[in-house]
C-alpha cells in the first residue's frame, strides 16, 4: 500500500461473495470477543454461511450491498436493506477509515 493509494466503493457482485463471507465472519469473531454474552462465535461454516446471506442481497430490489477496495482488494463493505440502517464493516478499522 502506498500513501497515495485511495479506497474506492461500488456495487457488490456475485464475484464478491467468498470475500464477503470471510470478511462478515471476522466481524462476527470480533463481536464475539468483545461481548461473548451478546454476540454468538463463529464457527466453521460462518464465513460460508454469512457469505451466502450477503450474496442473496444482490439481487434483492431494495438492498444494496457496496465494497470498499483498495488496490483492488476488497478490504470492507456496507449493506443498505428497507429494513435497516448503513454500517460499514471492515477487516481493519484503521485501514477503512484513514483516507
Amino acid at each position: 500500500m502506498t500513501a497515495a493509494s485511495t479506497v474506492t466503493v461500488r456495487r457488490g457482485d456475485p464475484k464478491d461473495i467468498e470475500t464477503l463471507g470471510r470478511l462478515g465472519a471476522l466481524l462476527v469473531r470480533l463481536h464475539h470477543e468483545l461481548d461473548a454474552k451478546r454476540f454468538i462465535p463463529a464457527n466453521s461454516d460462518t464465513e460460508e454461511r454469512y457469505g451466502q446471506f450477503l450474496g442473496r442481497q444482490l439481487d434483492k430490489p431494495n438492498d444494496i450491498v457496496l465494497v470498499a477496495e483498495r488496490d483492488g482488494e476488497a478490504i470492507g463493505y456496507t449493506t443498505l436493506a428497507s429494513r435497516g440502517a448503513i454500517t460499514w464493516h471492515c477487516a481493519d478499522p484503521l485501514v477503512c477509515c484513514t483516507t
